[in-house]
């Protein structure tokens, strides 16, 4: 006799319960109710071995390899997702996510494999040039890079046509001459001006330092030409070469004379340019262009500016420093070395005038 035994039999015989859903009803419910206990504790993450695809139970590392790559990387490779392995998402695979990434690999590299011999076969030689596409000219990403490519073309005659354009232009335009002066590397239009400009600035030319020099055997100081050096020996004599016709007042160099005459005169050829201010020498010319400017150096120590870095070092020697500078013929001290030098302008005068002479 057949004995059959029903479902509500075998739940009572197992203590299991059956449902009348399909394999893949059964797994999609498993998996959501899975989902649902995961949003529910999401610290299970990090506690339970979970599947990193489907969230269900999982037993396979993912760091471990198929087909010589890592699960990861296998994974990359099939689709869009990138697992870092160091994250705090699951780090296991179950075994039938496992054997779907395998197909899925398998597949991608036959297809990959197949390309690579059908192409062998059209293309023997690897010829990059050769078109293996019968409807080439139709592809989509070759017409791109054909325009691509004739943009680039134009752009490059464009450019070249303007460069050619400029070269003709340059060469239209006159050549304008300048003239400079080379201590102070200023830049004049006319050969006048720059005449003008070393006349008042007394701008010389540099000369070029030679190898030997010629050394002063009274005070040592070293000159590159003989001719300076005689020069300046006249400061060690007593020699007066030059006169002046209207007074006493005698001198050892010409330039001296020069300037002295234009005191009887009342020539002054050196004339500010910011004012109407004229003076017999270009030091003094100098000393006055200094009142138009700002007073840019200040003391760090009290508030007062200055317009020279010599006025602001004069000042800190005499104001915080207290240097004192003595007359010679007096014994007289003095703050700053101008009211020195004042003293001893008015006592070579006064020999000027008994015609004893200066130097």
């Amino acid at each position: 006799m057949a004995v059959y035994l029903t479902k509500s039999m075998l739940t009572r015989l197992n203590k299991m319960r059956y449902t009348s859903s399909s394999p893949a009803e059964v797994k999609d419910s498993n998996a959501g109710d899975q989902w649902q206990r995961l949003m529910e504790g999401p610290s299970l993450l990090s506690k339970e071995m979970i599947c990193r695809v489907c969230a269900r139970s999982g037993c396979t590392p993912l760091t471990e390899k198929i087909n010589e790559f890592d699960i990861t990387t296998a994974i990359r490779s099939v689709t869009s997702v990138t697992i870092d392995i160091n994250d705090s998402l699951p780090k296991y695979i179950c075994t039938d996510c496992l054997e779907m990434l395998k197909i899925a690999l398998n597949f991608k590299l036959n297809c990959e494999t197949s390309d690579k011999k059908f192409r062998k076969l059209i293309n023997p030689i690897d010829d990059l040039n050769y078109n293996s596409y019968p409807s080439f000219k139709h592809d989509f990403h070759s017409i791109l890079h054909n325009i691509k490519l004739k943009r680039m073309k134009i752009e490059e005659e464009i450019e070249r046509r303007r460069q050619k354009k400029e070269r003709i232009m340059l060469k239209k335009l006159p050549k304008v001459k300048q003239f400079k002066c080379s201590p102070c590397e200023l830049v004049f239009p006319n050969k006048e001006k720059l005449i003008a400009h070393r006349r008042e600035r007394q701008c010389r030319r540099p000369v070029q330092k030679q190898s030997t020099s010629h050394k002063c055997n009274t005070c040592g100081k070293e000159f590159p030409i003989v001719a300076r050096l005689k020069n300046h020996m006249l400061v060690h004599t007593n020699t007066f070469n030059f006169f002046c016709d209207l007074c006493p007042y005698k001198c050892k160099y010409k330039y001296y004379l020069v300037m002295h005459m234009r005191t009887h005169t009342g020539e002054k050829p050196y004339k500010c340019s910011q004012c109407n201010a004229t003076f017999v020498n270009p030091s003094n010319l100098n000393k006055h262009k200094l009142t138009h400017q700002e007073k840019q150096f200040k003391c760090l120590l009290c508030e007062k500016a200055f317009r020279t870095n010599k006025l602001l070092r004069e000042h800190h020697e005499a104001k915080h420093m207290n240097i004192k500078h003595t007359c010679h013929f007096c014994g007289r001290d003095f703050c700053y070395k101008p009211e020195l030098a004042l003293k001893k302008d008015e006592v070579k005068l006064y020999e000027a005038q008994q015609g004893i002479g200066y130097f």
